[in-house]
């Protein structure tokens, strides 16, 4: 996009981040929020560049929390802007594809919907 080339970066303990290429090396562009981040999936279409951005897990083993939002950005004047949340759980991967002219997001779900306070020993 814009000319550049990009990396974004899925964080599971820190903060997610979006890298540009400049000068022979990547340079932080832009902070996607964190810690939680398992996958990103790029969704382009005719007109617009998507990102969409999979948590999978907060806290530690012993007190996981999996019901997390995920969420889709889109590309605006040189930034991810989020446009859209949805309910994810122990997410783990994401893969866009249109059938009859329709353009869909699948994701997968690895672990139930539990939080820490909610675990019995």
């Amino acid at each position: 996009m814009d000319g550049h080339a990009w990396l974004a970066f899925a964080n599971l303990t820190g903060e997610s981040v979006l890298y540009r290429w400049h000068a022979g090396r990547f340079v932080s562009h832009q902070p996607l929020g964190g810690p939680g981040a398992r996958e990103f999936a790029v969704v382009q279409t005719a007109q617009d560049l998507y990102l969409v951005k999979i948590n999978f897990i907060h806290g530690t083993p012993a007190a996981p929390k999996t019901d997390l939002k995920s969420c889709i950005y889109q590309w605006k004047q040189g930034q991810l802007a989020v446009i859209e949340e949805f309910p994810t759980s122990g997410g783990t991967d994401a893969a866009a594809f249109a059938a009859d002219g329709q353009l869909y997001l699948a994701v997968s779900n690895s672990l139930t919907g539990i939080s820490g306070s909610e675990r019995t020993p």
